[in-house]
């Protein structure tokens, strides 16, 4: 039997990760007066909390780490 319910564990952890990443997207943008950062810290920090599949979790937080570093390189 498993008390954590199949991939909770999974979730997270990446929660954790995320949340952290996203704490720090927001404080950069804070201190640098960027939209851009402060926008996908605050999506980094609250999607944890609607997604419930961790491979789904996995891919939306690989995404958002991505645009919010790389994003005005590819011009988004």
């Amino acid at each position: 039997m498993n008390l954590l319910g199949g991939n909770s564990l999974g979730l997270l952890g990446v929660g954790l990760v995320t949340g952290v990443i996203g704490f720090g997207g927001f404080r950069y943008g804070k201190s640098n007066d960027s939209t851009r950062h402060i926008v996908y810290g605050i999506l980094l920090m609250a999607y944890p909390y609607v997604v419930y599949q961790l491979s789904y979790s996995i891919g939306i937080g690989v995404a958002l780490t991505v645009l919010m570093l790389f994003g005005e390189r590819i011009g988004l």
